[in-house]
């Protein structure tokens, strides 16, 4: 049988032992295909993407019929939640967001005008 569910992430997700340990939980029948996409990081830190690359409508205009896309940012943001009431912190906090571009820190203005327009782009399109 061919294989017919690919995970694109970085190089250094599709190592890592978390997601292979839940891939072997899942994945009894061996169909799933990791495709890394180097560069990935890279790509979103220089802000190279606008609203037609960024959305999942984009890429089922490519994909044959029937293919389903799901995306792992959900389970990420449900899991934050959970660690967070598990730590009585829901709530806490400033409410800022701090932007980090490969563990740096950014502060300077252009850069953190481009996350803010990034912002408002991906919430326009919810």
């Amino acid at each position: 049988m061919g294989r017919n569910e690919k995970e694109s992430s970085t190089n250094l997700t599709l190592r890592e032992e978390k997601f292979n340990n839940l891939v072997k939980r899942i994945d009894h029948q061996e169909l799933v295909e990791k495709l890394p996409l180097p560069g990935l990081v890279q790509f979103a830190e220089k802000f190279e993407f606008d609203e037609e690359k960024i959305t999942q409508n984009s890429l089922k205009k490519i994909l044959p019929a029937g293919v389903d896309i799901i995306s792992g940012s959900v389970g990420t943001a449900t899991n934050l939640r959970r660690i967070l009431e598990a730590r009585n912190q829901v709530g806490d906090g400033t409410g800022d967001i701090l932007f980090f571009q490969s563990g740096i820190k950014i502060e300077d203005a252009e850069t953190l005008s481009q996350y803010k327009n990034l912002l408002l782009m991906l919430d326009a399109l919810n």
